[in-house]
C-alpha cells in the first residue's frame, strides 16, 4: 500500500466519523425535542384540571368537616366516628366536639401502608387529654363508582378534602377491617406549637365547599 492509498483511506475514515457524529447529534436533538414536547403537553393538560364540587359522592366522603374557634375553644363539626361491620358495610356517624387547646398534650403521626411500600398515607393525631384524640388527614374525595388509581393519583387529578375523625375509628378501620399496616410515630414538639395544624381546618363550610382542591401522590 503506497502513501497515496494510506492518505485516501485515512481521509475516508475521517469523513465517516464526521458524518456519523452529525447523525448521532441529530438523533440526540430529536430525542430531546420529543421529551420536551411530551413534557409541555402533559404540563398543559395538568394545568386544565379543576376539582369539581357537585358530584354524587360516595357516602363515606359526603359530609365535610369544619371548625369554629373562640379563644382557645375549637368546635369541630362533622367528626367521623363511623360504625363499621366490614370494610364496605358501615353506618355513617358524624359528631360535633368542642376542644380546649390548653388541654393539648402531644402530636403523633400515623403512617398507613395499604400496598406498595413506596406509597404511604400520613395521619396526624392530637392528644387532647381528657377530650380524647382527634385525627386529621388529607383524603381522596371519591364519587360513586370511583376508586384509587395510581396514574390519576400521581398526576394530581384526584380531588381531596381534610378529614377529621376519632382516633379509635381511624385505627380500627385500617387494622381490623381493611387489614392494612399502620405505624405510630411520636413527634417531639411543644404542645403550643402542635396546635398549628388545627387552625388549618378553621374555615366555614361554605368556603370549604367553594374551594375544592386536588390531591397528588408522591413516591
Amino acid at each position: 500500500m503506497n502513501s497515496f492509498t494510506r492518505r485516501a483511506g485515512a481521509s475516508c475514515c475521517r469523513h465517516h466519523l464526521v458524518t456519523g457524529g452529525r447523525v448521532w447529534t441529530f438523533l440526540g436533538l430529536a430525542r430531546t425535542s420529543c421529551v420536551l414536547l411530551g413534557f409541555l403537553l402533559i404540563a398543559g393538560w395538568w394545568s386544565t384540571l379543576r376539582p369539581k364540587r357537585n358530584r354524587d359522592w360516595q357516602p363515606q366522603v359526603t359530609v365535610l368537616a369544619y371548625a369554629t374557634r373562640e379563644g382557645d375553644q375549637v368546635a369541630v363539626q362533622n367528626i367521623r366516628n363511623f360504625e363499621y361491620r366490614t370494610a364496605t358495610d358501615f353506618t355513617p356517624r358524624y359528631e360535633t366536639r368542642t376542644y380546649s387547646l390548653a388541654n393539648l398534650r402531644e402530636l403523633n403521626l400515623f403512617i398507613n401502608y395499604w400496598g406498595s411500600k413506596l406509597i404511604a398515607h400520613p395521619i396526624l393525631s392530637f392528644d387532647i387529654g381528657p377530650q380524647c384524640r382527634l385525627c386529621f388527614s388529607i383524603e381522596t374525595h371519591f364519587a360513586r363508582g370511583e376508586g384509587y388509581s395510581l396514574l390519576p393519583g400521581s398526576t394530581g387529578s384526584m380531588r381531596s378534602f381534610t378529614s377529621a375523625a376519632d382516633e379509635r375509628y381511624v385505627v380500627r378501620l385500617r387494622t381490623n377491617f381493611k387489614h392494612e399496616e399502620l405505624y405510630l410515630y411520636r413527634i417531639l414538639m411543644p404542645p403550643q406549637r402542635s396546635a398549628g395544624p388545627v387552625h388549618g381546618i378553621h374555615r366555614p363550610p361554605e368556603r370549604i365547599a367553594s374551594s375544592p382542591s386536588l390531591v397528588q401522590s408522591d413516591y
